[in-house]
């Protein structure tokens, strides 16, 4: 099995979550306004079917002396860590956490360094969070500042 068998599984996993974590929503219902749900619904729905071809295409090889890949690992604990965070510390916080450390955690071992981490953090939760409060007029998770 190669490794995109299992980022696909992982793929599918996070998209089967993200759309039970939609149908657990109840959105204001408008006349012909097809809700706040579609989009993300799609979105769920495109992951998953990558997902899905990521597993089908994936090459039949020797099994790896190295299944599991502490990389990946840990971006998908972090990514359910953010989720779980979102309520808690709400989406500018959070998103900051995930950012930089992802950033931190996908850069060389010998250039680990925080202050860009966190400088590519500040730029991408601010560009994210101004893009949907200010240009889309949605109300992004606050956490704890409710």
């Amino acid at each position: 099995m190669r490794k995109d068998w299992w980022i696909g599984i992982a793929l599918v996993l996070v998209a089967v979550l993200c759309i039970w974590q939609i149908e657990m929503t109840t959105p204001l219902e408008l006349e012909s306004d097809p809700g706040p749900l579609l989009f993300p619904r799609i979105a769920a729905i495109g992951l998953l079917l990558c997902g899905l071809g990521v597993v089908l295409s994936a090459k039949k090889e020797k099994l790896s002396k190295k299944l599991f890949n502490l990389q990946a690992a840990v971006l998908v604990a972090a990514l359910i860590g953010y989720v779980i965070l979102l309520d808690i510390l709400g989406f500018l916080i959070s998103t900051l956490l995930f950012v930089a450390f992802s950033v931190w955690w996908l850069s060389r071992d010998g250039e680990k360094k925080l202050v860009p981490s966190l400088v590519a953090a500040v730029l991408v939760a601010g560009a994210v969070y101004y893009g949907f409060t200010e240009m889309f007029n949605v109300i992004l998770p606050r956490g704890v500042f409710n």
